[in-house]
């Protein structure tokens, strides 16, 4: 489960809410979200998107930040719950 103390929102803008997951300092570089994580974000809710890059520590893809558009129906679960899903669904 996602502790939402480790999600800080970054931006807000017009159209969306961005989530940072992971500043920036802890990535080697940054990579093509995989179209399998772009799905689980869609799942989660149309128009959501992950960014993702290398960690120094590995290889392996981690989270850096969520984008959650803005939409009527996010009144009842709030943008942050629905970027702690889509971090959830990832990293199962």
């Amino acid at each position: 489960m996602v502790d939402q103390s480790e999600i800080e929102t970054e931006e807000v803008t017009d159209d969306y809410y961005r989530f940072r997951i992971r500043d920036d300092d802890q990535f080697e570089s940054f990579a093509d979200t995989p179209e399998w994580a772009e799905e689980i974000a869609e799942t989660v809710t149309e128009g959501a998107a992950i960014q993702m890059g290398s960690v120094s520590e590995s290889d392996a893809l981690r989270i850096r930040s969520v984008r959650v558009p803005k939409k009527p129906n996010l009144r009842q679960e709030g943008p942050k719950d629905v970027a702690t899903r889509i971090v959830e669904k990832v990293r199962s």
